[in-house]
């Protein structure tokens, strides 16, 4: 083989690993970001909307308190008795009503059409928070809190059906709430439709080209080497930069893991355990495809060694 043929076979195994890295970090996005299951089981791992509702639940008090105060022409000072009894009412049947499942729920339906609507799957965001189904049973649960109560303090509380209705409306809660109308209040419509079709685009691009220059790569090796040569190029190549991609990614575990975590604000209440599953999880995810990398360019490297072997045999036997 002469050194021009070498010089090709050369830049042509690193045209394919700068290649095969970026069909791997794109293969990584898709497996985890623009993957509905990712969401799913983080959420079952880490268990954040239950903790996402738990913040909230110690954010409602001091909002219910305030709204409360103000509506009684009252400043709040925290001694107000009658206040907090009611405000415990609601709040108790606002999160039953609202409860972390809901939540949950709520998240998982606006991720679906967010990535459904970015992948090209949908011409538009259609989710919306919903809370009219839950409205019903807010009232019922303040009914269900008022009952058990005797009935001088239900006096004293004077939380009638009417105040009940009238709490709802002022707490500015609609039935439903469209996440494209709160897309579009915060991004332009004009550059949001830009970017969600360079986004289908590249995907389109990704998922058919990508193979078709691999399947290129493997033509030119083979012409250059032979067969049996073409193989061992092409698999030693698929080996690289998938064995190499697979250390990048535990360098970044590790980085992540030492800076990221290590400089979480303090007013971020989640556990560092939380973020280090998170990591470590999003990591696995993105190792699969560079695993079956690795065995499919060992697969053509043991090929390209049995071709060898066999062409070997054939010049002996002549």
């Amino acid at each position: 083989m002469d050194g021009f043929k070498i010089f090709l076979l050369v830049l042509l195994s690193l045209l394919m690993i700068i290649g095969g890295w970026l069909y791997l970090a794109a293969m990584g996005v898709e497996t985890t970001l623009l993957n509905t299951d990712y969401y799913r089981n983080i959420f079952r791992k880490t268990e954040l909307p239950s903790l996402i509702y738990n913040e909230m639940e110690h954010i409602l008090p001091e909002i219910l308190h305030a709204d409360m105060a103000a509506a009684e022409n009252i400043e709040y000072t925290g001694e107000e008795g009658l206040i907090d009894d009611r405000m415990g009412i609601i709040l108790r049947a606002f999160t039953t009503a609202y409860d972390s499942v809901w939540l949950e729920e709520q998240l998982i339906i606006i991720i679906d059409d967010l990535l459904a609507t970015v992948k090209g799957e949908k011409s538009g965001v259609s989710a919306f928070i919903d809370f009219e189904k839950g409205r019903e049973q807010f009232f019922t649960e303040i009914n269900t809190e008022l009952d058990k109560l005797p009935a001088e303090t239900r006096e004293m509380l004077d939380i009638t059906d009417e105040e009940i209705a009238k709490l709802w409306g002022e707490s500015g809660l609609p039935a439903q709430i469209m996440i494209g109308d709160l897309i579009e209040e915060n991004i332009p419509n004009e550059e949001l439709q830009r970017v969600i079709s360079i986004q289908r685009l590249s995907r389109f691009l990704f998922f058919y080209l990508s193979y078709a220059l691999f399947a290129l790569f493997l033509l030119f090796f083979c012409l250059l080497a032979g067969v049996s040569g073409g193989f061992k190029w092409f698999g030693s190549s698929v080996l690289f930069f998938s064995s190499t991609f697979l250390v990048g990614l535990q360098i970044l575990r590790l980085l992540l893991a030492e800076v990221a975590i290590a400089n979480i604000p303090d007013y971020i209440a989640f556990s560092t355990a939380i973020f280090q599953t998170t990591i470590n999880y999003t990591i696995t995810r993105m190792s699969l495809v560079p695993l079956i990398c690795l065995a499919v360019g060992l697969a053509f490297l043991i090929m390209g060694m049995i071709a060898n072997k066999r062409t070997l045999k054939l010049k002996m036997a002549k």
